[in-house]
Protein backbone atom coordinates (compact mmCIF):
# COMPACT_ATOMS: atom_id res chain seq x y z
CA UNK A 1 0.00 0.00 0.00
CA UNK A 2 2.75 2.36 0.97
CA UNK A 3 4.35 1.74 -2.50
CA UNK A 4 1.16 2.33 -4.71
CA UNK A 5 0.27 5.82 -2.60
CA UNK A 6 3.86 6.63 -3.50
CA UNK A 7 2.91 6.91 -7.41
CA UNK A 8 -0.56 8.05 -6.90
CA UNK A 9 -1.04 11.68 -8.54
CA UNK A 10 -3.03 13.68 -10.31
CA UNK A 11 -3.51 15.21 -13.80
CA UNK A 12 -2.07 18.55 -13.93
CA UNK A 13 -2.57 19.78 -17.30
CA UNK A 14 -3.64 18.45 -20.72
CA UNK A 15 -3.16 19.49 -24.29
CA UNK A 16 -6.15 18.53 -26.37
CA UNK A 17 -7.81 14.58 -26.09
CA UNK A 18 -5.62 12.28 -24.13
CA UNK A 19 -7.42 8.63 -23.14
CA UNK A 20 -6.67 6.83 -19.86
CA UNK A 21 -7.43 3.17 -18.61
CA UNK A 22 -7.38 2.37 -15.07
CA UNK A 23 -6.38 -0.68 -13.69
CA UNK A 24 -9.70 -1.84 -12.79
CA UNK A 25 -11.19 -0.97 -15.94
CA UNK A 26 -13.24 -4.20 -17.64
CA UNK A 27 -11.99 -5.67 -20.09
CA UNK A 28 -12.93 -4.34 -24.04
CA UNK A 29 -14.36 -1.22 -22.53
CA UNK A 30 -13.37 2.14 -24.17
CA UNK A 31 -10.54 4.39 -22.21
CA UNK A 32 -12.36 7.32 -20.69
CA UNK A 33 -11.00 11.21 -21.84
CA UNK A 34 -8.17 12.36 -19.17
CA UNK A 35 -9.38 16.00 -17.62
CA UNK A 36 -6.80 18.40 -15.31
CA UNK A 37 -7.85 17.34 -11.70
CA UNK A 38 -8.13 13.79 -12.58
CA UNK A 39 -6.41 11.22 -10.02
CA UNK A 40 -4.09 8.66 -11.25
CA UNK A 41 -4.40 5.48 -9.85
CA UNK A 42 -1.16 2.95 -9.74
CA UNK A 43 -1.33 0.87 -13.21
CA UNK A 44 -3.22 3.34 -14.77
CA UNK A 45 -2.34 3.49 -18.82
CA UNK A 46 -1.91 6.80 -20.61
CA UNK A 47 -2.36 7.27 -24.03
CA UNK A 48 -1.90 10.51 -26.40
CA UNK A 49 -2.42 11.39 -30.01
CA UNK A 50 -1.28 13.71 -32.30
CA UNK A 51 -0.30 17.23 -30.90
CA UNK A 52 -1.68 15.80 -27.27
CA UNK A 53 0.45 15.10 -24.38
CA UNK A 54 -0.82 15.30 -20.48
CA UNK A 55 1.51 16.26 -17.08
CA UNK A 56 0.91 14.35 -14.10
CA UNK A 57 2.22 14.94 -11.00
CA UNK A 58 2.91 12.29 -8.47
CA UNK A 59 2.55 12.43 -4.72
CA UNK A 60 6.43 12.22 -4.10
CA UNK A 61 6.56 15.79 -6.06
CA UNK A 62 8.05 14.11 -9.38
CA UNK A 63 6.58 15.23 -12.39
CA UNK A 64 6.18 13.03 -15.74
CA UNK A 65 5.07 14.55 -19.23
CA UNK A 66 4.08 12.26 -21.93
CA UNK A 67 4.49 13.59 -25.32
CA UNK A 68 2.53 12.94 -28.18
CA UNK A 69 1.95 10.07 -29.70
CA UNK A 70 2.93 8.26 -26.83
CA UNK A 71 1.91 5.47 -24.52
CA UNK A 72 2.75 4.85 -20.55
CA UNK A 73 1.78 3.22 -17.60
CA UNK A 74 2.01 5.17 -14.09
CA UNK A 75 3.43 3.24 -11.00
CA UNK A 76 3.48 -0.52 -10.32
CA UNK A 77 6.92 -1.84 -10.55
CA UNK A 78 8.47 1.18 -11.41
CA UNK A 79 7.12 4.71 -10.77
CA UNK A 80 6.29 4.98 -15.00
CA UNK A 81 6.69 2.13 -17.75
CA UNK A 82 7.05 4.37 -20.75
CA UNK A 83 6.06 2.91 -24.34
CA UNK A 84 6.95 3.62 -27.56
CA UNK A 85 6.86 7.86 -27.72
CA UNK A 86 8.13 10.82 -25.97
CA UNK A 87 9.06 11.48 -22.11
CA UNK A 88 10.22 13.91 -20.11
CA UNK A 89 10.35 13.18 -15.78
CA UNK A 90 11.73 15.08 -12.66
CA UNK A 91 12.08 13.04 -9.46
CA UNK A 92 10.60 14.75 -6.68
CA UNK A 93 12.38 14.96 -3.39
CA UNK A 94 12.51 13.12 0.02
CA UNK A 95 12.58 9.60 0.64
CA UNK A 96 10.81 8.79 -2.44
CA UNK A 97 13.36 9.87 -5.14
CA UNK A 98 15.35 6.59 -5.53
CA UNK A 99 13.38 5.94 -8.14
CA UNK A 100 13.05 3.52 -11.19
CA UNK A 101 11.42 3.83 -14.70
CA UNK A 102 11.28 1.36 -17.18
CA UNK A 103 11.23 1.07 -20.97
CA UNK A 104 10.66 -2.05 -22.62
CA UNK A 105 14.69 -2.64 -23.36
CA UNK A 106 16.06 -0.75 -20.73
CA UNK A 107 15.56 -0.29 -16.74
CA UNK A 108 16.37 3.14 -15.62
CA UNK A 109 17.68 4.22 -12.22
CA UNK A 110 17.80 7.39 -10.88
CA UNK A 111 17.79 9.48 -7.71
CA UNK A 112 17.35 13.73 -7.85
CA UNK A 113 17.11 13.83 -11.46
CA UNK A 114 15.10 15.34 -14.69
CA UNK A 115 15.94 13.32 -17.78
CA UNK A 116 13.97 12.84 -21.03
CA UNK A 117 13.66 9.28 -22.75
CA UNK A 118 12.46 8.95 -26.11
CA UNK A 119 11.60 5.21 -27.58
CA UNK A 120 10.87 4.00 -30.71
CA UNK A 121 10.74 0.24 -32.35
CA UNK A 122 14.74 -0.04 -33.16
CA UNK A 123 16.27 2.68 -30.23
CA UNK A 124 15.92 4.29 -26.59
CA UNK A 125 17.77 7.23 -26.03
CA UNK A 126 17.87 8.91 -22.69
CA UNK A 127 19.36 12.30 -21.87
CA UNK A 128 19.79 13.65 -18.50
CA UNK A 129 19.27 17.55 -17.96
CA UNK A 130 19.91 17.14 -14.35
CA UNK A 131 21.10 14.41 -11.94
CA UNK A 132 22.38 11.35 -13.21
CA UNK A 133 20.97 7.96 -14.19
CA UNK A 134 22.14 4.40 -14.47
CA UNK A 135 20.31 2.67 -17.79
CA UNK A 136 20.31 -1.01 -17.69
CA UNK A 137 19.57 -3.65 -20.19
CA UNK A 138 16.47 -5.63 -19.68
CA UNK A 139 17.99 -8.35 -21.95
CA UNK A 140 21.36 -8.13 -21.63
CA UNK A 141 22.55 -6.52 -18.29
CA UNK A 142 24.85 -4.48 -19.85
CA UNK A 143 24.22 -1.18 -17.79
CA UNK A 144 26.18 2.65 -18.22
CA UNK A 145 25.94 5.72 -16.34
CA UNK A 146 24.76 8.82 -17.62
CA UNK A 147 25.59 12.09 -16.11
CA UNK A 148 24.31 15.41 -16.27
CA UNK A 149 24.65 17.03 -19.42
CA UNK A 150 25.18 13.93 -21.36
CA UNK A 151 22.88 10.81 -23.43
CA UNK A 152 23.12 7.78 -24.43
CA UNK A 153 21.84 5.69 -26.97
CA UNK A 154 20.66 1.64 -26.70
CA UNK A 155 20.13 0.41 -30.17
CA UNK A 156 21.78 -2.51 -32.17
CA UNK A 157 22.06 -4.76 -28.54
CA UNK A 158 24.94 -2.14 -27.14
CA UNK A 159 25.19 1.33 -25.70
CA UNK A 160 27.30 2.08 -28.69
CA UNK A 161 29.95 4.67 -27.40
CA UNK A 162 28.45 5.33 -24.04
CA UNK A 163 27.36 8.48 -22.52
CA UNK A 164 28.03 11.53 -24.86
CA UNK A 165 28.54 15.10 -23.96
CA UNK A 166 24.72 16.89 -24.75
CA UNK A 167 21.18 16.82 -24.24
CA UNK A 168 19.28 15.54 -26.98
CA UNK A 169 16.40 16.97 -27.93
CA UNK A 170 12.96 14.92 -29.28
CA UNK A 171 11.31 17.03 -31.48
CA UNK A 172 8.01 16.65 -29.14
CA UNK A 173 7.22 20.42 -28.00
CA UNK A 174 6.04 19.22 -25.03
CA UNK A 175 8.94 16.96 -23.69
CA UNK A 176 11.24 19.78 -25.14
CA UNK A 177 9.87 22.79 -24.00
CA UNK A 178 7.39 22.09 -21.57
CA UNK A 179 3.08 22.06 -21.28
CA UNK A 180 2.32 25.69 -22.12
CA UNK A 181 4.90 25.56 -24.96
CA UNK A 182 2.99 22.71 -26.73
CA UNK A 183 -0.44 24.50 -25.94
CA UNK A 184 0.92 27.66 -27.96
CA UNK A 185 2.41 25.44 -30.59
CA UNK A 186 -0.50 22.98 -30.81
CA UNK A 187 -3.98 24.88 -30.24
CA UNK A 188 -3.05 28.26 -31.83
CA UNK A 189 -3.48 29.90 -28.30
CA UNK A 190 -3.05 33.87 -29.45
CA UNK A 191 -0.66 35.67 -26.78
CA UNK A 192 -2.62 37.76 -24.46
CA UNK A 193 -3.49 40.65 -25.46
CA UNK A 194 -1.92 43.92 -23.65
CA UNK A 195 -4.89 46.45 -22.08
CA UNK A 196 -4.98 49.63 -23.94
CA UNK A 197 -3.94 52.87 -21.70
CA UNK A 198 -6.79 55.05 -21.80
CA UNK A 199 -6.18 58.45 -23.51
CA UNK A 200 -6.77 61.17 -20.58
CA UNK A 201 -10.38 63.02 -20.53
CA UNK A 202 -9.54 66.61 -21.36
CA UNK A 203 -10.92 68.85 -18.69
CA UNK A 204 -13.74 70.86 -19.54
CA UNK A 205 -13.06 74.34 -20.89
CA UNK A 206 -13.90 76.80 -18.07
CA UNK A 207 -17.45 79.02 -19.46
CA UNK A 208 -16.59 82.54 -20.44
CA UNK A 209 -18.17 84.99 -18.51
Amino acid sequence: RAAAQAVAGAVTAVVNTVTSRKPSTPEGSPPSQVTVGQAVEPGTAIETGRKSAVEISLADGSVAIIGQRSAAKIGGDDAMQMGQGNFRYRSGKGEGVNRALSTPALAIALKGTELVVSVDETRTICAVLDGAITCTSRKTGASVEVPSGHSVVWGAGSFGQGATPGVYRTGDVAVDDGIEAARAAWTGAPEPTPTPTPEPTPAPTPPAW
